[in-house]
C-alpha cells in the first residue's frame, strides 16, 4: 500500500524548515501482537497531514513486502525512513540504514509496539501514539555497535540505539519475545504487568555466570548477574536507570550487577521501577566508550534493543554521530510540528570504577 504527495522536488540537503523530502514509512502490522494495524489505521491520516508540508513523496510499505527494499529505497533517493511498529521494527530499520548509510539519510519512528522504549521519555503523540517524525527535529546521534561470535562461529555486527545487555535483562527479553500462555494473555491486555511477569519469572530461574570485562577504563573478572550497556536510560516499561545520557555525547552508560541472589535481583527490579540503580552494594556504574566481554567460551543471550541472539566474545563500542535520527522534544514541550527548544548541556557526573570493589 502506498500514497504519494507531490509537493515539489526532493533535495539531499541539511534538513530544515521548508525542505521537501522523499519519505518512506515501513509499517509492521504484526507488532504488538497484531494490534499495530488497528493503531496505524486510527492515526494514518494525521501522520500524512503532519508530513504533508515536508514530504514531496510519501510511501507506506508493509514490512512483509519491504524486508529487502530498504537498500533500494535509499538508492532511489529516499532521505527519511520511518519505522512504524515496535522497538524491533526500529532495530530492523537501523541495521539496514547502517549498512547502506549515506549523508542526509535520517531515521524516524511511529510507536505501534508494546513498550516503545525508543520513544521514551514520551513527549510527542498523535492520538496517544508516540511519534518521532518531524525532520526538523533530526540530528546526528551516536549508535551502539556490537561485534560478536554467533552459534555457527561467524563474526556478526549489529547496531543499537537504546541499549544492549547480557544476563537477567537479556533472558527476560527472550521470554517476553517467546511468551508462555500466561505472558501471552498479559501482553495483549496489560503490558506493564507482562513486563513485570517476565522479569520476575526470569529472576526466579536465574543463575550467575563468569565473565571477564575490559573497557577503556578498567578490567575485572568474576561472576555477574547482569551487564547493561545503555544509550538510553529507559530499558523496558517503567524500568529506568539513573544515568544521565545524551544521544550525542559519545558515551555508553555501563551498569553492572555482580553475583546476586534472587532476593537481591528483586530489589534491583524494584529500584529500577523508581529510576534508582547506582550507589548500592554489588552495583557499579560508569561512562565508557568501549567494552570487551569475554564470555569464557559460553554462548550467552545478548539483547540489543529488545532483540536477543546467542553470542560469545562480545565487543561493544560507540559510533559518535553515526546516523541522523529524529529526536524527542524537551519533556515539557507539546507536539506542534515546529522546532523545539534547545538541548541542555550534559551534567558532569562522577564515574564509578567497577574495579574498586569492597573487600
Amino acid at each position: 500500500m502506498s500514497s504519494k504527495l507531490q509537493n515539489g522536488p526532493s533535495r539531499l540537503l541539511p534538513h530544515g524548515q521548508g525542505e521537501m523530502l522523499k519519505v518512506a514509512i515501513l509499517l509492521n502490522r504484526l507488532a504488538n501482537q497484531g494490534r499495530a494495524a488497528q493503531k496505524w489505521n486510527a492515526i494514518a491520516p494525521l501522520v500524512r497531514q503532519q508530513l504533508a508540508d515536508k514530504a514531496s513523496t510519501l510511501e507506506v510499505l508493509d514490512t512483509s513486502e519491504a524486508l529487502n527494499q530498504v537498500p533500494l529505497l535509499i538508492e532511489s533517493g529516499y532521505q527519511m525512513l520511518i519505522a512504524a511498529g515496535g522497538d524491533g521494527s526500529v532495530h530492523f530499520l537501523l541495521q539496514e540504514m547502517m549498512k547502506h548509510r549515506r549523508e542526509g539519510l535520517l531515521l524516524g519512528a511511529v510507536g505501534l509496539g508494546s513498550s516503545n522504549d525508543f520513544h521514551k521519555p514520551f513527549t510527542q503523540f498523535i492520538r496517544g501514539i508516540p511519534v518521532r517524525i518531524d525532520p526538523v527535529q533530526a540530528k546526528k546521534q551516536d549508535v551502539g555497535c556490537m561485534r560478536y561470535t554467533d552459534e555457527a562461529g561467524t563474526t556478526q555486527t549489529r547496531y543499537f540505539l537504546i541499549n544492549a545487555s547480557i544476563g537477567v535483562t537479556a533472558n527476560a527479553n527472550w521470554l517476553f519475545n517467546h511468551p508462555d500462555a500466561v505472558l501471552r494473555r498479559l501482553k495483549g491486555r496489560f503490558v506493564p504487568l507482562a513486563i513485570l511477569y517476565a522479569a520476575i519469572k526470569t529472576i526466579l530461574r536465574h543463575r550467575n555466570f563468569k565473565l571477564r570485562l575490559e573497557s577503556d577504563q578498567f578490567c575485572c573478572f568474576g561472576r555477574f548477574a547482569n551487564v547493561a550497556m545503555l544509550k538510553s536510560a529507559h530499558v523496558s516499561g517503567s524500568l529506568t536507570y539513573d544515568q544521565h545520557l545524551l544521544s550525542d555525547d559519545g558515551l555508553l552508560g555501563l551498569n553492572i550487577c555482580e553475583e546476586m541472589s534472587r532476593s537481591q535481583l528483586l530489589r534491583v527490579l524494584a529500584d529500577l521501577s523508581r529510576s534508582v540503580f547506582s550507589g548500592k552494594a554489588g552495583r557499579f556504574s560508569a561512562y565508557i566508550r568501549q567494552l570487551h566481554i569475554d564470555t569464557m567460551g559460553q554462548q550467552l543471550p545478548l539483547e540489543m534493543d529488545g532483540e536477543v541472539v546467542l553470542a560469545s566474545d562480545i565487543h561493544c563500542s560507540i559510533l559518535p554521530g553515526a546516523l541522523s535520527v529524529v529526536q524527542t522534544l524537551p519533556k515539557s514541550a507539546e507536539w506542534t510540528g515546529c522546532e523545539g527548544g534547545k538541548r541542555g548541556e550534559k551534567s558532569l557526573l562522577t564515574q564509578y570504577d567497577p574495579v574498586a570493589k569492597k573487600a
